[in-house]
This record gives structure tokens, C-alpha cells and sequence, in this order.
């Protein structure tokens, strides 16, 4: 998932013409109508990625560590909206 997200970015970033680059997932249900979505998405100053501490579920693999150490492990949402000027670092 991860390699893949990392594709499309890569891909994202070689239009100059995007501004945003948006991760849904086929089964995500919108609050809000496509209108309000879009503007609010390119309206916003900043990236965002939705994540939470959810250590008690198996998500976490001790093999991490010491890399990425279990206080630090975050669960990650798909949906994710990224400012493409600021996106280097991750491809």
C-alpha cells in the first residue's frame, strides 16, 4: 500500500499544473457533497493526514523496532490530502 501510494505521488508530482493530491478509498462515504469537499480541500493552507495510537489491535510489529518504537506507532487513515509543493521528502 505504501509502495503504491508512493507511485501515485510520484506520478502526482510530475504535472506541474497539480496543486493537491488526494488519497479516498473506493469505499469512502462523503459527508459532504463534491462542491464543499473540493473547496474546502483548496481552500486549505496545509497538508493533512488523519492518524491515531491504536497499538492493542496486532498493528503494531515488534520486528519495528528499534526503528519506529511503539509510543511512536500511529495508525494511518488512506484518506489523506497533501500540498504537492511540500511532497519531495516522501517520494
Amino acid at each position: 500500500m505504501i509502495e503504491a501510494e508512493r507511485i501515485l505521488l510520484r506520478h502526482a508530482l510530475s504535472d506541474p499544473l497539480n496543486e493537491r493530491f488526494v488519497f479516498l478509498l473506493d469505499s469512502y462515504i462523503p459527508l459532504y457533497n463534491f462542491p464543499y469537499t473540493y473547496d474546502y480541500i483548496m481552500s486549505a493552507s496545509t497538508s493533512f493526514v488523519d492518524s491515531f495510537a491504536e497499538t492493542n489491535e496486532g498493528r503494531y510489529n515488534p520486528k519495528m523496532d528499534p526503528v519506529i518504537l511503539v509510543y511512536n506507532w500511529r495508525k494511518g487513515s488512506q484518506v489523506k490530502n497533501r500540498n504537492l509543493g511540500s511532497q519531495m521528502t516522501v517520494v
